[in-house]
């Protein structure tokens, strides 16, 4: 049985809970003294002792180690519970019994109803900031957060000496290119900050050796590895996979593979912190909405094409350049270990300090060089496929013209390889082919069987290699 799907204990439609504790006193004052302990009594006492939330169908219990909340989930709701059940009910405790406490933990807790503005800063390991006061706070039950930064935040004052390294790797990464800086300080702000509302996915765009990797790491360490996943952006829309973004922050990958997505209104909801409902291995679906900055990084753009054939994530797409090669022989192999001894007073001096984090969050969390972000984006990024190039570039459409269709993709895969350009599949080509002249009323292609050069295959009329 799925605890978060578990049916109400109380047979009572009719009884309604609005989430307080008169409730509870209500139904403690039922237990006649000197009855049997049941089910109900055990998850009074736990309710008590701890702060529980719900939010959308997921149920959190606040931890005060850790100093955030805990999604209660498939894989950790038995052992929590027996952690919060006082020792004298340990006897009592099965399978059974657990779902049974869970089921009223559920029917007490009160539905949670975010607010972004009394969330909008960073949750450091040693307490929240909050942008609007400009305060550290210690961390409270009172905000639900579901996570910490595992870096401080840095309360000594700062001089501009503090931070060498990353000043040098900016403007290295960079180029020097201060619309490139402001980006990606822009985009670092917005990964490790609480708010998540933009429509985005972020690609880090360039050759090897220009430092895409070693940002992607930094934002994984500044992130925290418990709240980082890595799963590859085609493979996001998988029903399983998606359900590991339930508590994650960032969902960071180093490449982008060559498959089309076949559901792309997952991976919209995924990027637009939207509610989406995913299935659990061995339970019930759950809903939740997530809160992971999609960041991938790339070689080259082409793979995109294959990604979104239809351009229905265009719009959502940041890329950012990496475009400043270093030679290996010149790459300092401590680099990484250097610039994370930094990233405390980096976060001071270039998020908070600077003036950015709050900028950003004056402008709803959209970019300051958002318009020249898109221009970057037409300039390396061509919005025709592989398949669109080559029917332009080495196809003519006349009457009475023959190609077997293997002969065609043969060709189609050869100037694929002399351009460096994605191949897609054999459906992809002959789909479009067989659609072209509809929308560019050339002459209408037909495809059949034939002999040719000697063969008899299927192939189409009135279309050739130029």
């Amino acid at each position: 049985m799925n605890p978060l799907e578990f049916i109400n204990p109380i047979e009572d439609d009719n009884e309604k809970n609005d989430g307080t504790t008169d409730n509870i006193e209500v139904l403690s004052q039922d237990i006649k003294k000197g009855e049997d302990i049941c089910t109900l009594d055990i998850a009074l006492e736990i309710y008590k002792k701890n702060i529980f939330k719900k939010n959308n169908s997921i149920m959190y219990v606040y931890d005060y180690n850790k100093g955030f909340y805990l999604p209660i989930t498939q894989n950790n709701y038995e052992n929590m519970i027996r952690d919060m059940t006082p020792k004298k009910y340990f006897y009592f405790l099965n399978k059974y019994s657990i779902n049974e406490i869970f089921g009223w933990l559920k029917y007490f807790c009160e539905n949670l109803y975010e607010n972004m503005s009394q969330y909008a800063g960073i949750s450091f390991n040693n307490g929240f900031y909050d942008i609007i006061a400009n305060k550290l706070h210690q961390h409270s039950s009172d905000r639900f957060l579901t996570y910490k930064l595992p870096i401080d935040y840095e309360t000594k004052k700062l001089s501009s000496m503090d931070t060498p390294e990353f000043d040098k790797f900016l403007h290295d990464v960079s180029c020097g290119n201060p619309i490139i800086k402001s980006l990606l300080i822009e985009h670092l702000a917005y990964v490790i900050c609480n708010v998540r509302c933009l429509k985005l996915i972020t690609i880090l765009f360039g050759p090897s050796n220009t430092g895409k990797s070693i940002w992607l790491d930094l934002l994984a360490y500044i992130v925290g590895t418990n709240n980082t996943t890595n799963i590859p952006i085609e493979q996001l829309p998988n029903n399983f996979m998606t359900s590991n973004l339930l508590n994650s922050r960032l969902n960071s990958y180093p490449e982008i593979g060559n498959k089309k997505i076949e559901n792309i209104f997952i991976l919209k909801a995924l990027s637009g912190n939207d509610l989406i409902t995913c299935d659990v291995k061995y339970g019930l679906p759950i809903s939740f909405k997530s809160k992971a900055a999609l960041v991938f990084a790339t070689n080259t753009l082409e793979p995109l094409k294959c990604l979104d054939p239809g351009n229905a994530l265009y719009e959502r797409f940041l890329i950012i350049p990496f475009m400043n090669q270093v030679p290996r022989e010149r790459q300092d192999p401590y680099l990484f270990e250097k610039l994370i001894r930094e990233l405390p007073a980096v976060i001071r001096k270039y998020i908070v300090d600077s003036g950015v984090l709050w900028n950003l969050h004056c402008r709803n969390y959209n970019f300051a060089y958002i318009l020249e972000a898109i221009n970057m984006k037409l300039e390396f990024l061509n919005p025709l496929t592989s398949v669109e190039l080559f029917v332009i570039e080495c196809l003519d459409f006349v009457r009475g013209a023959k190609i077997h269709k293997q002969s065609l993709y043969d060709a189609y895969t050869m100037y694929c390889y002399n351009n460096k350009l994605v191949v897609m599949s054999k459906v992809d080509l002959y789909n479009y082919i067989e659609n072209y002249y509809r929308k560019n009323k050339t002459t209408p292609v037909e495809e059949t069987r034939f002999r040719l050069d000697g063969e008899n295959k299927h192939g189409y009329i009135n279309v050739r290699l130029k």
